[in-house]
């Protein structure tokens, strides 16, 4: 058994056999300082998610208002209407919402980074002659299921 190794345009580079994925993972995933740094990372993207609601919110408060008012004309009927707990309470939920999506289906736009995959893929470009000149992310496929 093996994997095939592709660059992230999906152009196949090389096979290597699976005892040696494996014994780089399991190096890798004994590694205490990749869950330390992987820790650090998500404290990071959290403390970046905070900041960006903060500031974004006002701009994503702003354009639900102005669509609450084209769906729903009667809610806001007039500028006192802007500031009513409900109103801002709804127009608040919406932008949280909007930053939880957009962390959970763009990581990295937050600065989120895979340690340990990055671990790996530095460590079989290094023994990995056919690799050592290979620049961005590796993907591993299992030749036998074409599984990740």
């Amino acid at each position: 058994m093996s994997y095939s190794v592709m660059n992230q345009d999906g152009v196949h580079m090389c096979d290597i056999p699976l005892s040696v994925y494996q014994v780089i993972r399991r190096q890798s995933l004994s590694a205490g300082w990749l869950y330390w740094e992987q820790g650090l990372n998500l404290v990071k993207v959290l403390i970046a998610c905070v900041v960006k609601m903060f500031f974004v919110m006002p701009v994503i408060w702003f354009w639900v208002l102005v669509a609450c008012r084209l769906i729903e004309p009667e809610r806001i009927s007039d500028v006192s209407g802007l500031l009513s707990p409900d109103v801002i309470g709804w127009a608040a939920g919406a932008a949280i919402t909007f930053i939880i999506f957009s962390v959970f289906t763009r990581p990295a736009m937050y600065g989120y980074h895979n340690y340990f995959k990055q671990h790996i893929c530095s460590r079989i470009k290094q023994v990995t002659p056919e690799l050592r000149t290979v620049t961005g992310p590796l993907f591993f496929y299992r030749n036998e299921i074409r599984t990740i």
